[in-house]
């Protein structure tokens, strides 16, 4: 994936290892493009990344000389890999902490992932709108990701889902508060207990993404919604923080589900450690390096809100 007809960003960000950044002057945008190595996972080094563009942008945005003559308006995160948005945490580091007994890296992981999305859920305590552009499948800590943008535009076909009942687990860095706030307690339990992946098309049906686009279109999708929006910015802006004050992203509510998780991860028996490793093929496999993929749990087509 690409944007096109985008100023450089090289004067207002510098150069992150794992993360691409943009900004787009047409739509008063920064468009932030995951590039994670070796596999499309959330690794630490790409959590370092988004923690630092998150603090330069707040900085900018913050900084009149600057933010009068290139205002930001939006925060867009989408994936430079060709066929992922993400496919969650970094499982093999998950498994190596676990195995060493190693809580404290584990928890220190966990911690940067809040903070992330905490960011991005609260717009960084900017007046900014934030949007997701998901033109593949997005699965665990990718669909968390997803859940704390403002705005989920999703191409057509693209799964996304929570398979951590796979290995006894939950998603622990903002899954269950983030989804709870789009679709309610019980549809939210019953995603995450299914370790199911769903469609685009079924997360639109349950209010859970805002806008299906057909393949590769999403960034033009994009492009258009911040287009459209830009002559009602304020009354748009009003109701992000109208949604804000009815149903509140608390940090300390995700440190805690977040704490939670390391616990019950670092109490995992040696049969999910080896459910955890089929995970873990899987998204190896996924590697740009790699010509075969593993096999993982086949999912099923059928519409499963009938």
């Amino acid at each position: 994936m690409s944007v096109t007809h985008l100023t450089g960003a090289s004067t207002l960000f510098p150069a992150y290892e794992q993360l691409h950044v943009e900004y787009d002057a047409a739509s008063r945008a920064i468009w932030s493009f995951f590039k994670p190595q070796p596999r499309p996972c959330m690794t630490s080094q790409l959590l370092k990344d988004l923690k630092a563009a998150q603090a330069n942008l707040y900085t900018v945005a913050r900084d009149p000389a600057i933010s009068d003559q290139i205002p930001i308006e939006y925060l867009v995160i989408c994936s430079s890999h060709p066929r992922f948005f993400s496919l969650g945490g970094d499982l093999a580091l998950f498994h190596k902490l676990i195995i060493e007994r190693d809580q404290k890296l584990l928890t220190a992981y966990a911690h940067d992932c809040v903070d992330v999305l905490y960011g991005n859920a609260t717009n960084l305590g900017l007046p900014l709108t934030t949007i997701a552009v998901v033109h593949g499948d997005a699965l665990g800590g990718g669909f968390e990701a997803v859940l704390s943008c403002n705005v989920i535009i999703a191409e057509s076909g693209v799964r996304m889902g929570f398979p951590e009942i796979l290995v006894n687990l939950l998603p622990g860095m903002g899954g269950y508060t983030l989804l709870r706030r789009r679709v309610g307690f019980k549809t939210t339990e019953r995603l995450l207990m299914s370790g199911l992946y769903y469609t685009a098309e079924e997360l639109h049906e349950l209010g859970v993404v805002d806008l299906v686009v057909p393949r590769g279109e999403g960034e033009q999708a994009a492009r258009d919604y911040m287009y459209k929006n830009q002559r009602q910015r304020v009354v748009a802006h009003l109701l992000l923080k109208f949604r804000s004050r009815g149903e509140p992203v608390s940090y300390s509510e995700m440190i805690d589900i977040t704490m939670m998780w390391v616990e019950a991860a670092m109490s995992l028996s040696d049969a999910e450690l080896h459910n955890m490793e089929r995970l873990i093929a899987y998204q190896d496999s996924t590697s740009l390096n790699r010509a075969g993929q593993a096999e993982i749990v086949t999912l099923s087509t059928e519409n499963r809100f009938q």
